[in-house]
């Protein structure tokens, strides 16, 4: 489920990253006697940087957010998810403390760390998109 819910969207991010990819490039590379490989990584993964770290960042913030998917395997209390916590994610767990067992200063914690975290990705991801950016110009 998770799979189909990211793929359509970071697969059009992907498509648009490469279309902005001009031609001339890999015309240029061609002439000058580079391979697919070679125009593979000298052209089209530095191309791409900016769409992989965009996509890897938005991916994992979306990890750690998930709550519906692992609820809908298992929606019956306790929300353990299963006999060993298989599929237990952090926001599920946050929600089984706080309002499954009623540890609601335990549940905040949870959200806080989560917070956290999120904001931890999302500086790393305007430090690289910053770097990236003075390398440009």
């Amino acid at each position: 489920m998770v799979v189909w819910r990211w793929s359509g969207y970071t697969t059009l991010l992907y498509l648009a990253g490469l279309q902005a990819i001009p031609r001339e490039l890999y015309e240029a590379a061609s002439v000058d006697g580079a391979g697919g490989w070679r125009q593979f990584t000298s052209i089209t993964i530095p191309s791409l940087r900016p769409v992989i770290i965009f996509t890897v960042i938005t991916s994992t913030i979306g990890g750690l957010q998930i709550f519906t998917e692992p609820l809908l395997v298992n929606p019956t209390p306790p929300l353990t998810c299963g006999a060993a916590r298989q599929c237990q994610t952090l926001t599920l767990y946050l929600y089984e403390q706080a309002f499954g067992d009623f540890k609601f200063g335990y549940g905040a914690a949870i959200g806080v760390a989560l917070f956290a975290m999120v904001v931890l990705v999302a500086a790393i991801n305007f430090a690289l998109s910053t770097r990236l950016k003075g390398a440009r110009s």
